[in-house]
């Protein structure tokens, strides 16, 4: 669907009233729902990081109009809606703390409270992925006194990290967004380390859009889902079971 941008134009007054209801709809049951496991401020910050109404909102609208289940005019306010939102994220992302001090939710005594201040980082890691292997990966970063930042999809996992004033924020690293909330043009290098092998082709490609993948590590768990990155040219790929089968015969030979 190509805009129209005369229909964009006579219908600006119910976008700019849809786009901020539907926002506040969205951030309200995610902050609802959080509410039942997190502080009110970590809730608010949760739903603050996801609030925006995404691509796949895009994908479906494109697809209702194509099967003529939407209206021409509709289907342009409610994408000229969605664009938007994107286009407002990394703003908001980037002064998450301050918004949620605008809202009235105060730093108290949380411990779940840690500021990321990711506008000012430079030459920095980024870690996609905190369980256990990022884990391990951040500890020889703070080993090195490198300064660095992960991206987690986990709430429980960002909330324990967070609790040890570590920088581990709350985000799906597949959206642009959230990469470019964290700096990644400035990073020295991106590190890639997740389970899940089709959510992992996904955020490498979105990092190679960003970044060309010139100093990006990706894990992958066996030599097929390395065959199917190569062509995104990644720096380096390690393949779990191979460096897994060196070190096993590695120890058998000190035997």
């Amino acid at each position: 669907m190509q805009l129209d941008f005369k229909i964009i134009f006579e219908n600006i007054l119910t976008i700019s009233l849809l786009l901020p209801a539907l926002i506040i709809i969205k951030i309200a049951i995610i902050y609802t729902i959080f509410r039942f496991k997190s502080s009110s401020r970590e809730s608010l910050k949760t739903a603050l990081c996801i609030f925006q109404l995404g691509e796949f909102a895009l994908v479906i609208f494109e697809l209702s109009y194509a099967k003529g289940l939407l209206d021409p005019t509709v289907g342009q306010v409610l994408i000229v809606i969605v664009v938007i939102s994107m286009i407002i994220t990394p703003f908001v992302l980037r002064n998450l703390s301050q918004i949620t001090d605008m809202i009235g939710l105060k730093k108290g005594n949380e411990s779940c409270n840690l500021e990321t201040k990711s506008e000012n980082l430079k030459d920095h890691i980024i870690l996609i992925g905190y369980g256990r292997l990022g884990k391990n990966i951040s500890k020889l970063i703070q080993k090195e006194n490198i300064e660095f930042i992960a991206i987690e999809g986990d709430i429980k996992t960002v909330q324990a990290a967070q609790k040890q004033n570590l920088p581990v924020i709350f985000g799906n690293a597949s959206q642009k967004s959230i990469l470019e909330s964290v700096n990644i043009k400035e990073a020295s290098s991106v590190i890639i380390s997740i389970g899940n092998s089709r959510k992992l082709n996904h955020i490498c490609e979105v990092v190679n859009d960003l970044t060309k993948n010139s100093r990006t590590i990706v894990k992958v768990n066996k030599f097929e889902e390395r065959n199917e990155l190569l062509q995104l040219n990644l720096s380096h790929i390690v393949v779990e079971t191979e460096n897994t089968a060196k070190a096993m015969f590695d120890e058998a030979r000190k035997c």
